[in-house]
């Protein structure tokens, strides 16, 4: 075992994950990520390959599709591929390209961990990664998290690479010939962080020997600094805050200060502008402030924090391309018909052939009817709740989805019987709440 894979190995043992578990590994093709792969080869992991064609370079990104398929092929390891229009998901949600990448990249790792049951998703990051993360960051203003670089383990994410250099990786391609294709965007210096790649950091590391060492154990000093200061925060104000049903409520203490507000606040959206106005002002009863996704209200002495509703007559679609506009993450694929069906509240399975797009997207309404799956005939959706004994508090929540007007998914709960797969049906739409 060499030195890169005992560092990967040892990830494991220093972050408390067991290397007995079930990982997917994202390959883009590059260097970084082929030689994640081999690595994790070479320590036996159980393993399964994630891939996504963005269609973004044309015959460059299908070439890197089929090297791909061709090794995991040949070592007989299991690829879920997915091809998407970038550019069309990017249009259609105002988003730009790196946003929209990325977007569509985790969303495919979710539908994967969940219908493969994978522990954990493992991504090719290394250190001068995380050392380009700091400097944008620091360059478009950020506080100590964003500092902090890019984390080594987040939710079932991990990075075991991330203290490895870029030139330690491609010595350990060389020496152990692994195939890799290079991405010819990677040169454009119009990508901020190429910029930074190909222009400034040679010139640092150029003038000081030390840069990456130096520069990582900065950034190793703010990220334990963060976590203390995060420790920190939450003993201060842990006397003052009660978390209700649907609300967060917040005794006003007037000496403490807004900074130490804010770094509970930014949790729920609120910038430092706002934060100083809560604080600093002899707000009356009933002054809201709002966030994207909370708003907080003043109520005498006390601030409450409620989540946004969304607005109950808004209607969002999901259109022929499979790109959705909706107020939660739905990844929508045309598949064949799968040999299993995952029969629980986030999948859902309709006969594609059936369905005229766009799909709409609404609240159910009084009135609501449609056929649950294994009936005949018709039923109210409000008798449908009741018989399943959905609590009122979640009825306000829930949605359903729509084929030219007729209800095909009560989402979460049924799909109609009307629009199942049966033995004619070749292709199926597979939908998936995030």
């Amino acid at each position: 075992m060499n030195k890169i894979e005992k560092s990967y190995h040892n990830f494991f043992n220093e972050n408390n994950i067991d290397i007995n578990s079930k990982f997917l590994i994202a390959v883009s093709a590059g260097a970084d990520s082929m030689a994640c792969l081999a690595i994790a080869q070479n320590l036996n992991l159980k393993i399964e390959v994630a891939h996504v064609n963005f269609l973004l370079r044309g015959l460059e990104s299908d070439n890197e599709t089929i090297l791909l398929r061709k090794y995991c092929e040949k070592h007989k390891i299991k690829i879920h591929v997915l091809k998407k229009d970038c550019n069309a998901y990017s249009i259609s949600n105002k988003l730009s390209v790196q946003e929209s990448a990325r977007n569509i990249r985790y969303s495919f790792f979710e539908e994967i961990v969940s219908k493969h049951e994978i522990d954990y998703v493992i991504t090719g990051h290394h250190s001068e990664d995380t050392i380009e993360t700091f400097f944008i960051n620091a360059i478009r203003g950020t506080g100590i998290k964003g500092l902090s670089g890019i984390p080594k383990v987040r939710g079932i994410y991990i990075r075991p690479l991330l203290d490895t250099s870029k030139k330690e990786i491609q010595t350990y391609i060389s020496e152990n010939d692994i195939p890799y294709l290079d991405d010819s965007s990677n040169a454009s210096l119009k990508y901020d962080r190429n910029f930074l790649r190909n222009k400034i950091t040679p010139l640092l590391k150029e003038r000081f020997k030390n840069f990456n060492t130096s520069l990582k154990s900065t950034i190793s000093i703010i990220e334990s600094e963060n976590k203390l200061l995060h420790q920190l925060v939450s003993e201060k104000l842990a006397p003052f805050i009660s978390y209700k049903k649907e609300s967060i409520h917040i005794e006003n203490v007037e000496n403490i200060s807004s900074k130490i507000w804010y770094h509970f606040l930014k949790n729920f959206g609120f910038n430092a502008p706002q934060v100083d106005d809560i604080v600093n002002h002899n707000h009356q009863s009933g002054k809201k402030f709002s966030a994207p996704n909370h708003t907080l209200f003043v109520d005498r002495n006390k601030w409450i924090i409620h989540e946004n509703k969304i607005n109950v007559n808004q209607e969002y679609l999901i259109f022929s391309n499979l790109i959705s506009e909706t107020p939660f993450l739905i990844e929508a694929i045309k598949i064949k018909v799968p040999s299993k069906i995952l029969e629980d509240r986030i999948n859902a399975y309709l006969d594609y052939n059936l369905l005229s797009f766009p799909l709409k997207i609404r609240k159910w309404k009084k009135g609501d009817f449609f056929i649950p799956l294994g009936m005949e005939n018709k039923k109210k959706v409000s008798d449908f709740l009741i018989d399943n004994k959905i609590p009122q508090s979640e009825k306000d929540e829930i949605w359903v989805l729509t084929n030219k007007g007729e209800i095909i998914w009560l989402m979460g709960y049924r799909i109609s019987d009307s629009y199942k797969i049966s033995d004619k049906t070749k292709h199926c739409l597979h939908l998936r709440i995030q």
